[in-house]
């Protein structure tokens, strides 16, 4: 399933930014949950940040990208 991130997902999100195996791929450098605060607030609040769901845990995460007019993002499910 994928839907929002929702600013409650920030462990979960913030687990899967955090990953050994994910940091190199990131443009950020590690950092500690509270540093990752105000990256994850920009976007949450974007609304085009979207987390992906796999047996009930969160699996990924993603931005949406739509052509401007398009409407709103088809990411709307709710994690499960």
């Amino acid at each position: 399933m994928r839907r929002l991130a929702k600013s409650e997902d920030i462990e979960a999100v913030f687990s899967i930014y955090a990953h050994e195996e994910v940091v190199p791929f990131l443009t950020y450098e590690p950092m500690s949950l509270d540093e990752f605060q105000g990256i994850y607030g920009e976007l949450v609040s974007s609304r085009c940040f979207c987390g992906n769901s796999m047996a009930c845990s969160p699996a990924s995460t993603g931005r949406l990208a739509t052509q401007a007019g398009c409407g709103t993002s088809p990411c709307l499910e709710p994690w499960r």
